[in-house]
Order: C-alpha cells, then sequence, then structure tokens
C-alpha cells in the first residue's frame, strides 16, 4: 500500500513540475491545476477519442477558436484593399465615363460607343431615346438581367449612377496587364488610379433621377451629367498625362493610332469619299432634328401660332445637329491625352447645343395650353417606363 502511495506522489510531482513557474504556480496549486496535470498523460494516451468528444460537445467553441494565423491577421493594421482582378473587371457600355477613358486609350474598340454621344443624346432628353437607340437597348438589357438599380433602369440619360471605382478598376487593371509597369512608374500609375476613382465619385454625387421632370428639367439635367463628366476629365487629365510621360516609346507605342490623312493638296480636286469615322458619326444611333419635330408635333398638335414657334425650333435643332456631326467627326487623335481632350471638347459642345435647344424649346413650351404640356410631358415619361 506504502509503495502504491509513493508511486502516485512520484506521478502527480512529475506532472505538476512543469507548472511550477510563477506565471503557473497559481494554476497548478489550484484542485483544476492539479487535476489537469494529473489527466494529462491520460489525454496524451487517449487523445483522439478526446478531442472527437469535445467537438461534438462543444461544436460552436471549436469552430469559433482562433488559430494562431487569426490572431496575427487580428494584429495587423488594416492594408489599402487589393486592386481588382483586371480579368473580370469590364467597361460599362451604358456608361460614357467608361466609354471617354476606353476611347482615350484604345480608340478602335471604344469608338464606335463614344461617337453614340451626339444629337440623338440631347434629342433623348427631350423626348426619350427612339426605339432602336443603343442606349434604350442597354437600359432594357440592364433591368432585364437586374444589374440596374431601380432609378437606372427608368433613367434614359447618359449614366451617372456608377460605382465610385468602376472606371478605374478595368481600365487601370488593363493598362497593368498590357503594360506592366515597372516600379519608378508605379508612382505615376497609382497617381492616375487615384484620380479616376475621385473623377467617378464626383460624377455619382451629382446624379439624380430623371423619369418625372418635364422636357426642360431633362435638358438642364443633361447638362449638368456633361459638366460632371468633363469635370472628372479634367480631374484626371494631369494624373493621365504624368503616368503616359513616365512610359517608355514601346509602351506609348500601344496607345498610338495612325494620323489622319492628310488634305487634299488641289482644292478643286474631286471630294474624296467619306471618311470611315464621319460614317460612324452619321450613322450613330438615336433621333434625328427631324424625328424629334414629327415626335413633338404628333404628341402636341400644335395650333397654326404654335406651329411658326415649333418650325423656329426645328430650325435651331437641325443647326444643331450639324454642329454636333462636325465635332465627332473631327480627325482622330494619335494618343491618349489628344484623344481625351477631343472628347472634352465633344462634351462642350454638347452641353452648348443643349443649352441653345432649350432656349428655343422654351418659347415654344411655354406657348402650349396646359393640356398640351401634360401631352408633351408624357413623351419622356413613356420611354422611361
Amino acid at each position: 500500500m506504502r509503495r502504491q502511495v509513493l508511486v502516485f506522489s512520484v506521478v502527480a510531482f512529475t506532472a505538476l513540475a512543469p507548472l511550477a513557474g510563477p506565471a503557473n504556480a497559481q494554476f497548478a496549486l489550484s484542485p483544476r491545476g492539479i487535476l489537469g496535470a494529473v489527466s494529462r498523460p491520460l489525454r496524451g494516451l487517449f487523445g483522439g477519442h478526446y478531442r472527437h468528444h469535445a467537438e461534438r460537445h462543444h461544436p460552436a467553441e471549436h469552430a469559433t477558436a482562433p488559430n494562431s494565423s487569426t490572431k496575427a491577421a487580428e494584429a495587423r493594421p488594416a492594408e489599402n484593399p487589393p486592386e481588382p482582378n483586371a480579368r473580370v473587371a469590364a467597361p460599362d457600355r451604358a456608361n460614357p465615363y467608361d466609354i471617354i477613358l476606353g476611347y482615350a486609350f484604345w480608340p478602335k474598340e471604344f469608338g464606335n460607343d463614344f461617337v453614340q454621344y451626339g444629337f440623338g443624346t440631347v434629342a433623348a432628353a427631350i423626348i426619350g431615346p427612339s426605339a432602336g437607340g443603343p442606349t434604350a437597348d442597354r437600359r432594357r438589357q440592364l433591368a432585364t438581367t437586374g444589374q440596374a438599380t431601380a432609378s437606372a433602369a427608368h433613367d434614359f440619360l447618359p449614366s451617372c449612377d456608377i460605382g465610385d471605382s468602376s472606371a478605374s478598376d478595368w481600365v487601370t487593371g488593363r493598362i497593368k496587364r498590357e503594360l506592366h509597369p515597372d516600379a519608378a512608374q508605379l508612382a505615376a500609375y497609382g497617381g492616375m488610379r487615384t484620380s479616376l476613382i475621385e473623377g467617378a465619385k464626383a460624377i455619382r454625387s451629382r446624379c439624380r433621377a430623371s423619369k418625372a421632370d418635364s422636357p426642360l428639367e431633362r435638358l438642364d439635367e443633361l447638362k449638368q451629367r456633361i459638366w460632371a463628366l468633363h469635370d472628372a476629365d479634367v480631374l484626371a487629365r494631369p494624373a493621365i498625362k504624368a503616368f503616359y510621360e513616365a512610359l517608355t516609346d514601346k509602351q506609348k507605342a500601344a496607345f498610338k493610332t495612325a494620323a489622319p490623312p492628310p488634305p487634299p493638296a488641289n482644292r478643286n480636286a474631286a471630294v474624296p469619299p467619306m471618311g470611315e469615322r464621319s460614317q460612324a458619326c452619321a450613322m450613330a444611333g438615336g433621333n434625328t432634328a427631324q424625328g424629334l419635330i414629327d415626335a413633338i408635333a404628333a404628341k402636341v398638335r400644335p395650333t397654326a401660332e404654335q406651329q411658326a414657334s415649333l418650325d423656329n425650333f426645328g430650325k435651331v435643332s437641325a443647326q444643331m445637329e450639324k454642329m454636333l456631326l462636325a465635332s465627332c467627326a473631327q480627325p482622330q487623335a494619335d494618343n491618349p491625352l489628344g484623344r481625351l481632350d477631343a472628347a472634352d471638347d465633344h462634351l462642350d459642345t454638347i452641353s452648348y447645343v443643349a443649352s441653345t435647344m432649350g432656349i428655343a424649346l422654351n418659347a415654344f413650351y411655354s406657348a402650349l395650353t396646359d393640356e398640351q404640356k401634360a401631352n408633351f410631358d408624357t413623351l419622356g415619361q413613356e420611354a422611361a417606363r
């Protein structure tokens, strides 16, 4: 009997020895500490069974217990969010900010999208998009697939309901994937990405739905969105310029396009055929000036006196249509900065056209009866449904 007590004491003393330090003295000499120390050899012997039993009876505690990697991650300071995967991010063809930036860097791919912003854009603000217009088709597609918000699905003006970083995600991601900027260029690259994000935020902050407005109010909203786009481009230009100038000649060549052909030396020579760009501008979707006037007349049914004011609005509209066509058909610059400047000039022209047509439209709209105005207003409301 004495021999058994002696053996038990030796085992207990051996188990308690590692816990005899100052940090563990209180725990080791407590009843729970003594029991744990004595049972440790048994847990080592039957470890598999014990762990299975503990997990089965305490699943929540086991699942939420932090491991060493989790603790290390929590201890580290928060880092900047990583750049999106360039293979996943894609441009939004209904978003003019994406289209303008895409046109600046890759004109062959986005040139046809860019020329869609012309007279049809202004006409759509007045009576809604044409049935087969690209903006209307894109809006319907987004609404059908659930990719548009309730306001965006009913808003047929150039989109401004965009994510704060949508344009920067795919533009900078694609540039980085194609050019592989070196360490010296990454600072300028980061500055460009930041400026694009700020531009998107500025556009979004000035966005409001236009589905319930009158044609004059929609024209004003169009001008606001055009200026928001213009301001975003102006904000981004210095950073884009700094990044572009940091590139090597070989890297810059990725964004170069062929120079436009020179004009004929002999003024009496036959007029050359319409260039590809001019054709694209002339065939851009949307209502023409004549289509705009016909749609208004059919809805309002003006009196003889009102018809004179509508005719004047028609003449102004025809002149503005030619101005936008000429702006669109300008020779294409061979570098991103030149194309960005051209896009800004075109935005300025759209804003001027909207203001000029708004003055003539106001003269006609003011002469309508309340019933005629209500009928006129439904043109845009029907298009927004």
